[in-house]
């Protein structure tokens, strides 16, 4: 038997790592991916990336999603959101 050559590194994992298809990115904050296109062309929801020009793939950067879910952040006593937090960058 032939032994199977595998990559040395697996570039899906890398790559959900950094950024997420708008499908995934959708279950991700529990909203339909329509929802994400129609706050994409509201000017509203996270910072996406597109992939081409008009009318291409978006991905969504994992940092984007999570520094967007940390600013939209509602005290559940009082109903305000909370105040918003910095996320530091790394060096």
């Amino acid at each position: 038997m032939q032994a199977q050559l595998k990559p040395a590194v697996n570039t899906n994992t890398i790559l959900d790592e950094v950024a997420a298809p708008a499908k995934v990115a959708a279950q991700m904050l529990g909203v339909s991916p329509r929802t994400l296109a129609n706050w994409r062309s509201e000017g509203k929801g996270p910072d996406y990336v597109r992939l081409g020009r008009r009318h291409s793939a978006v991905v969504y950067r994992v940092d984007d999603l999570k520094d967007w879910l940390a600013a939209n952040v509602v005290d559940a006593k009082t109903g305000q959101p909370r105040a918003r937090k910095t996320r530091r960058t790394k060096a």
